[in-house]
């Protein structure tokens, strides 16, 4: 209420609900360890999530390796994933793939 018109003020407050983050699912990768020669590795996740990935062991950002095939290995690697869907990230997916001597 305006105190020098009396006048209402036509300020309404939204109502606000609390809604927790949107939780991402992890990846799963998969592909045969350990492994002579190469192994195809595959990461899925979930609908509507791109998938970001690294093959040194660091841990992938949305400006990791965007994933869009299976890909192969030939060298002992750790491959880590995370799925991005609406600007929300997934926790760290992991797996070691050792190449047998």
């Amino acid at each position: 209420m305006n105190s020098q018109t009396g006048e209402k003020s036509g300020t309404m407050l939204a109502e606000c609900k609390w809604e927790p983050p949107e939780v991402v699912a992890a990846p799963e990768i998969s592909g045969t360890t350990p492994f002579s020669e190469s192994t195809e590795v595959s990461i899925s996740g979930p609908n509507g999530a791109e998938i970001r990935y690294t093959t040194d062991g660091s841990n992938p950002t949305a400006e990791s390796t965007l994933y869009s095939a299976a890909f192969s290995l030939s060298a002992t690697a750790t491959v880590k994933a995370i799925a991005i869907k609406n600007g929300v990230s997934s926790e760290v997916a992991s797996k070691t793939f050792t190449k047998s001597e």
